[in-house]
C-alpha cells in the first residue's frame, strides 16, 4: 500500500494545509494510506478529529515524513533527515528555495513535483494551483481594501446627500487582477485597469472595467493618481528570481487623496509600491493606507486549503491511473515535465515543454514538404492527360487546345503561388480548393450520365476520384494544421 503525508506548514503566519478531510476519503478509496500530522489543518479550521473521521491516521512530522509521498504547501530542510529514499514530494518550491537543497534531492533519489511551475494549459486546469491561489487573493484584496478605506463602494443617494462611487485602478490584468476586477465591479466601483499587455483589454471589458492604453503609466499616473481612492497592484511573476517593476513610486503616494489605499499584491517579489512594508499595513504620514501582506490567499485558509486541496487530488489521480513510477514519462506526455525538478535523482530543471518540441516538428515537417515538392509529377500527370486528348477530339480542334493552354498555365501559376505562401495561410486556401473539387465532382457525375463514351467515361471517373480525395484530404489536412496553430497559443 502507497503511503501518503501531509505535513503541518512551518512557515510564520501559514494557515493552510495542503489536503482538506472530505480529499482524504478520496484517498482512502485510491488505496491511499493517509498520514496527517497532529493539527495540521487546525489554523485552517479542519481539526483532527475530522480527519480520522474521513480514514486518516494523526501521527507526529517523522511518520509523515516516512511516507512515500509527501504532500505540503512548502517544503522545509527539516525533510532531508527523514525523507525516504526514491519518495516523492508534492509542493511550490518557487525556485529559489529548490536551489539551496537541490544536492540533497539529488542524492537520496527524490522525486520533487514543483506545482508552482506548471503551464497554465487547458490540459492542466484541473491542477492548476497558482490559478486557485491567485484567484482568492484578488478577491481578498479588494475585501481588505473596502475595510481599510471606510466608505461606500457603490454611488449611494440618500436623505443626507448623495455619495460618489469609489474609484479603484488594477495594475496588472493577471488571475488576480482580475479577480479583483471581478469584485470591485460587482461592488458598484469604478473600475479601471491597466496592463502592457494590451490583449488583456478585452477580459478586462467583458468585466466591465475602463481599460487604460497608456504609453508612459508613470506620467500618467503623476497626473492622474489624485483621482484613484485605491490602487490594486497585481504585476508580478511567482518566481522569486524575477524582482518586480516599481510602478507606485514615493512621488506619486504624495499625489494620492487623502484616506486613499493601496494594496500590493506582488510582496513575493518585492512589491510594486516602493514604500510597502511585507506583512504590513499602516497609515503612511496620515494620508495613505498601505498594504503589503504576502499573501493575501492566507487570509482566507479555509477557502484556499480546499482549492489547494481539489488541485493535489486531481493531479495524484492522473499519477494512480498511469504509471506512478514513472512520472517523467507521463508529465512528458502531458507536456508539463518542466513541473518535474528533480526524478529520482536526476535533476531535470530546464526541460523544455514536450508541446512546444511537438509543434516545432510539425512546422518543420510542413515547411520541409513545401520545399521537396517536386514539380516531376505536375509534367507526368499533364503528359497523361494529353495521351487522353487524340483519341477524344483530336488535334485540329482549337477550342480544345486553347482550354488545355489556359489549364496548363492554371497548374504552373497555382503550383508557384501555393508553394511561396506561408503553410498557416493554407487552411484559407484548402476551403477554397475544397468548394473548387465539389464542384468537380459535382460535374464527373454528370458526364457519366450524359455519355457513353469509354474515354469520357474514364476521364469522369479519374476526376470523381481525385477530386473526392481532395476533399477529404482537405479537411484532414485543415483539422491538422488547426491543431498546430492551437500548439502554437
Amino acid at each position: 500500500m502507497i503511503t501518503l503525508g501531509v505535513i503541518k506548514e512551518k512557515c510564520l503566519g501559514e494557515n493552510r494545509v495542503s489536503l482538506i478531510p472530505k480529499s482524504v476519503q478520496i484517498l482512502c478509496k485510491l488505496g491511499f494510506l493517509v498520514n496527517i500530522q497532529k493539527n495540521a489543518g487546525l489554523l485552517a479550521g479542519f481539526s483532527n478529529e475530522e480527519y480520522k473521521k474521513y480514514g486518516a491516521i494523526v501521527t507526529d512530522y517523522v511518520t509523515v515524513l516516512k511516507s512515500n509521498i509527501i504532500i505540503g504547501i512548502y517544503f522545509y530542510n527539516f525533510f532531508f533527515k527523514y525523507l525516504l529514499h526514491n519518495s516523492i514530494v508534492i509542493c511550490l518550491s518557487f525556485e529559489d528555495n529548490y536551489e539551496n537543497y537541490k544536492n540533497i534531492f539529488i542524492k537520496k533519489q527524490i522525486t520533487l513535483i514543483s506545482l508552482d511551475n506548471l503551464s497554465r494549459t487547458s490540459s492542466s486546469q484541473s491542477f492548476d494551483v497558482l490559478s486557485s491561489i491567485s484567484n482568492v487573493a484578488g478577491y481578498r484584496a479588494v475585501i481588505e481594501a473596502i475595510y481599510i478605506y471606510k466608505r461606500f463602494f457603490s454611488r449611494q443617494i440618500t436623505a443626507a446627500g448623495e455619495t460618489p462611487c469609489a474609484k479603484v485602478l488594477i495594475l496588472g490584468m493577471s488571475i488576480a487582477g482580475l479577480s479583483a476586477v471581478s469584485v470591485a465591479k460587482s461592488l458598484g466601483a469604478e473600475v479601471f485597469c491597466y496592463d502592457i499587455n494590451k490583449n488583456s483589454s478585452k477580459s478586462a471589458k467583458s468585466l466591465g472595467a475602463k481599460f487604460l492604453f497608456l504609453n508612459d503609466l508613470n506620467m500618467y499616473l503623476l497626473k492622474e493618481i489624485h483621482n484613484f481612492d485605491i490602487i490594486i497592484c497585481c504585476v508580478s511573476s511567482f518566481k522569486k528570481t524575477f524582482k518586480c517593476p516599481n510602478l507606485i513610486t514615493l512621488n506619486i503616494i504624495k499625489l494620492m487623496k487623502k484616506n486613499s489605499v493601496i494594496v500590493d499584491l506582488a510582496m513575493r517579489n518585492g512589491g510594486n509600491c516602493e514604500l510597502s512594508v511585507l506583512n504590513k499595513c499602516y497609515f503612511y504620514k496620515n494620508k495613505v493606507h498601505i498594504l503589503g501582506y504576502l499573501d493575501f490567499s492566507n487570509l482566507m485558509p479555509s477557502l484556499t486549503s480546499e482549492l489547494y486541496s481539489n488541485n493535489i487530488i486531481n493531479f495524484i489521480k492522473l499519477l494512480y491511473s498511469n504509471d506512478i513510477n514513472n512520472i517523467f514519462a507521463l508529465l512528458k506526455k502531458l507536456g508539463e515535465s518542466n513541473i518535474l525538478l528533480t526524478t529520482q535523482g536526476t535533476y531535470r530543471k530546464n526541460i523544455q515543454s514536450i508541446k512546444n518540441l511537438k509543434y516545432k516538428k510539425q512546422n518543420d515537417f510542413v515547411k520541409y514538404c513545401l520545399k521537396k515538392i517536386s514539380i516531376f509529377p505536375l509534367v507526368m500527370f499533364i503528359f497523361i492527360f494529353l495521351l487522353f486528348i487524340p483519341p477524344l477530339y483530336g488535334f485540329n480542334n482549337l477550342n480544345i487546345l486553347y482550354y488545355f493552354v489556359i489549364l496548363l498555365f492554371s497548374f504552373i501559376i497555382g503550383y508557384i503561388t501555393i508553394s511561396k505562401i506561408d503553410f498557416f495561410l493554407h487552411t484559407p486556401l484548402i476551403s477554397f480548393t475544397n468548394a473548387i473539387s465539389g464542384i468537380i465532382a459535382v460535374g464527373s457525375l454528370i458526364q457519366l450520365s450524359m455519355f457513353d463514351n469509354c474515354y469520357v467515361n474514364l476521364i469522369s471517373l479519374m476526376s470523381l476520384l481525385l477530386s473526392s480525395i481532395s476533399i477529404f484530404s482537405g479537411f484532414f489536412i485543415t483539422y491538422k494544421m488547426i491543431k498546430i496553430i492551437n500548439y502554437k497559443q
